[in-house]
């Protein structure tokens, strides 16, 4: 035997080809460029759903890492009954989000780094509809 690994985590024949896959195709596919592109186009719709719905407090987030955070129409005070109300509407439409936050009332978007421009609109088109919903 050449050598002896004792570690879940450590670098084997199956967990480095599997890196080595999941680079290859990163490469090929540009996704830093999608993650940029389609974060963009995520955070353009958030903002608009901000200054269209009096329940969204605040929209934030970094390329493809977005969040809501739901709020008491009129007010600061997070809403974390219309929070859950709002990932289950969208849940019943098609999309799965999580929640969290401090008080319950940030909803987390994190698609994955592929996704495509028709996956964005279908997924923000399910947030305004769901929006509309429990406001």
């Amino acid at each position: 035997m050449a050598g002896l690994t004792f570690s879940t985590f450590g670098g084997n024949p199956v967990t480095m080809a599997t890196t080595l896959a999941t680079i290859e195709y990163m490469e090929a596919h540009d996704t830093p460029s999608n993650c940029a592109v389609q974060g963009a186009r995520m955070a353009e719709r958030l903002a608009e759903f901000e200054a269209e719905f009096p329940i969204v407090g605040e929209t934030r987030g970094m390329g493809l890492m977005q969040a809501i955070e739901i709020v008491q129409p009129g007010s600061s005070e997070p809403d974390a009954p219309r929070t859950a109300a709002f990932v289950d509407t969208c849940k019943e439409m098609g999309l799965l989000l999580g929640k969290g936050g401090l008080y319950g009332n940030v909803v987390r978007i994190a698609p994955h780094l592929n996704v495509s421009a028709e996956d964005v609109g279908v997924a923000m088109d399910i947030i305004g509809r769901s929006l509309a919903q429990v406001s």
